[in-house]
Parts: structure tokens; C-alpha cells; sequence
């Protein structure tokens, strides 16, 4: 019966981890420029000896929902929001290039334009300074263009343009929830000018509570059945002991 055992057990483990995933999804629902995880599982034939009757679940790929999000209004001068397929270029904390949908942006004590979580914002040309400044416009090609302190109001200068990027191969998030591409060896993708970004906007995750609670819920009835499996193959180990001793 431990057979029974092991194979109701990796079903189980396998249950926990997508829960795990839901639970992630629905702490992050607020996030701005968060893409949802979803994960597989697959059947396992397990090899051995004799006849190979017996498969248990095993990891599957790990995918991220690319859907777009809700786009917000805030009015914000440094909010932008991609209305385009893409992804704003940062520097991470390894100092290498990554990307993210989010673009709630500010400039830190040290003149440096940076996202939320303090990493810089890397322009078309390198990392993006910005001066003291009076006027400042986000146009929708990314051109950070200002009004510098105490000069005319219509004096309006191209400082730097974000590096907006949409590579054809595939991207994947790291623990950072930042986006690489998936080949090392594709490099670092170039400016693509067809991205387009709208000023004052922000996007919003784009995880959807009301699939996320109905699947955690069927996950959770499905690890109950794993549970009663196990209880049951104990039940019937019991009962066999209990022949043999009589």
C-alpha cells in the first residue's frame, strides 16, 4: 500500500506548490505592472523493475500570464504606462539590464531617475540623470523632455529617452519579478521605436481575484482527496497487518 502512498504524496506536493502560486498572485493583485504565475503538472510513468503501471504528478512548465493590465490615471509628471506591447529597460541590483511593465518612476537625492524599488531607469543611451528642474513631459516615445530651474517656461529641452523594448524572444521573470530574456545568449535588446508610452498613466497587475480565489478553492478540494487517498491506503495497511497477526 505504500505505493498508493507516494503516488497520492506527489500529487499533493504538487497541489501545495500551485496553491503557493495563487497565494503570490493574489498578494501581488495590487502590484503595478505585475503579470500573473501559472504552473503545470504533468504524469510521471516512475521506472523500475517489473510493469511500469504506476505515474505519479510531476512539475510542469512555469508560464507568466503576458496579458496587459488596467491602465490608471494618476496625473503623475514620472508615472508612465506602456499602451503598446514592450517593457521599460532597468539596471538590477547586479548591475544588469532587466525589464519591467511597471513604470511608476522618481528622482532620488542624487538626481537619478529610478523606479519604486530605488533601481535606475536606463535610457536610450545609459542610465538617466535628471537636473532640477521646473516643467518636466514624458512624451509618447519615451523623450524625458524639461524645463530647467529658473529658466522660461518655454524653454523646454530633450534631456534622455527611455529605452522602451520589445524583443521577439521569449521573456522570463526572476525572483525580482523582473523580466529577462529567456536566451543569454540574445544579448541586450536595442530601442524599438514602435513602443509607445502614455504620461500619467500606470498600469495595474493584471491578476483576476475572482479566477485566482476559484482556483486556489479547486486546489484546495482536490489536496483533500490526495489527503483521504493516503488515509485510505493507511486504513487498508492496518487492516492487512491486522490479517496477518490473526
Amino acid at each position: 500500500m505504500d505505493r498508493l502512498v507516494y503516488t497520492a504524496m506527489s500529487g499533493a506536493s504538487r497541489t501545495l506548490l500551485m496553491q503557493r502560486q495563487h497565494t503570490s498572485n493574489l498578494a501581488n493583485m495590487n502590484t503595478l505592472g505585475y503579470r500573473a504565475d501559472f504552473a503545470t503538472a504533468v504524469a510521471k510513468q516512475v521506472e523500475g523493475d517489473g510493469w511500469q503501471s504506476r505515474v505519479m504528478a510531476g512539475v510542469g512548465e512555469s508560464f507568466v500570464d503576458t496579458r496587459t493590465g488596467t491602465l490608471e490615471f494618476t496625473g503623475g509628471e514620472l508615472d508612465v504606462a506602456l499602451n503598446t506591447d514592450g517593457w521599460f529597460a532597468v539596471e538590477d541590483a547586479n548591475g544588469q539590464e532587466a525589464y519591467t511593465r511597471a513604470g511608476s518612476f522618481h528622482v532620488d537625492a542624487d538626481g537619478r531617475l529610478v523606479n519604486r524599488h530605488g533601481l535606475q531607469v536606463m535610457g536610450a543611451d545609459g542610465p538617466i540623470d535628471i537636473p532640477e528642474y521646473d516643467k518636466l513631459v514624458i512624451g509618447e516615445n519615451g523623450m524625458i523632455s524639461i524645463v530647467g530651474q529658473g529658466d522660461e517656461a518655454t524653454n523646454l529641452v530633450e534631456l534622455a529617452q527611455l529605452k522602451l523594448v520589445n524583443p521577439p524572444d521569449l521573456m522570463v521573470k526572476g525572483p525580482d519579478s523582473l523580466f529577462r530574456p529567456r536566451d543569454p545568449e540574445a544579448g541586450i535588446p536595442d530601442q524599438d521605436e514602435n513602443v509607445q508610452v502614455a504620461s500619467g498613466y500606470l498600469e495595474s497587475s493584471n491578476v483576476q481575484p475572482m479566477m485566482e480565489m476559484s482556483s486556489y478553492m479547486s486546489l484546495t478540494r482536490q489536496f483533500e482527496l490526495q489527503l483521504k487517498v493516503m488515509r485510505a491506503a493507511d486504513d487498508i495497511a492496518q487492516a492487512g497487518d491486522a490479517l496477518l497477526r490473526d
